[in-house]
């Protein structure tokens, strides 16, 4: 996705904020993984660390949003 940074769970898991705080995000932070499970997890961990930030995970992850632009699966 444009504009978009890679930052492995883990990292956000051990580290919370500051893996993105070095990246410069601010504003809204709309977490993204391949079902939605780890995006939803990591969400939470930043919301824990800072409840009146946005922080959303995207529901059903890369594959169901795929499926509703594309109309089709996605197939890795």
């Amino acid at each position: 996705m444009p504009g978009s940074l890679h930052i492995p769970l883990e990292q956000i898991l051990q580290c919370g904020w500051d893996a993105l705080d070095v990246h410069g995000v601010g504003g809204e932070v709309v977490i993204v993984c391949k079902s939605g499970v780890r995006s939803q997890r990591a969400a939470r961990t930043l919301l824990l660390e800072r409840p009146a930030t946005t922080v959303s995970s995207l529901r059903g992850g890369t594959v169901e949003w795929f499926a509703r632009i594309r109309g089709s699966e996605l197939v890795y």
